[in-house]
């Protein structure tokens, strides 16, 4: 288990008042209500290297499960959306997924040990936008 993951996450969460939920040693998550009756979960996900020194953090939220699409992909108008949206969005971008698996993601990643509070909270809180916004469009609310 990596107590040095849960305790700066867990750190970053109690300073910007955020209820987590420890899923395991390697996800932590976190259920946003987005008003509307609308939720948004987002996974914190964590990535150690070898040595312990270059861990990474990545922060996502699914929207849609493309493993039911044909070759598990997005039409071409919502893949040139996203990708625009990637041009002007900060700490976040558009991503498909394979674990567990194929989904298209809201997602950001840092390095561990040197992400900070605001560095998390800005990811966190814009990838839960993100996904949500995303979702509102198409009309669902799965994740």
């Amino acid at each position: 288990m990596s107590n040095k993951f849960h305790e700066i996450i867990a750190g970053h969460a109690d300073k910007l008042g955020i209820n987590l939920k420890i899923d395991n040693e390697r996800m932590i998550s976190a259920m946003f209500d987005m008003g509307e009756g609308r939720s948004q979960r987002v996974l914190v996900l964590y990535h150690p290297s070898e040595d312990g020194t270059k861990d990474i953090v990545e922060i996502a939220s699914a929207v849609l499960d493309l493993s039911g699409m044909p070759d598990q992909q997005l039409g071409t108008n919502m893949a040139l959306k996203l990708l625009r949206e990637n041009d002007s969005t900060l700490c976040a971008a558009w991503a498909i997924d394979k674990v567990g698996g194929c989904h298209l993601v809201a997602m950001g990643n840092w390095w561990l040990d040197e992400m900070d509070t605001d560095e998390f909270g800005t990811t966190l809180y814009g990838v839960a936008a993100m996904a949500d916004n995303l979702e509102q469009q198409l009309g669902v609310d799965n994740f």
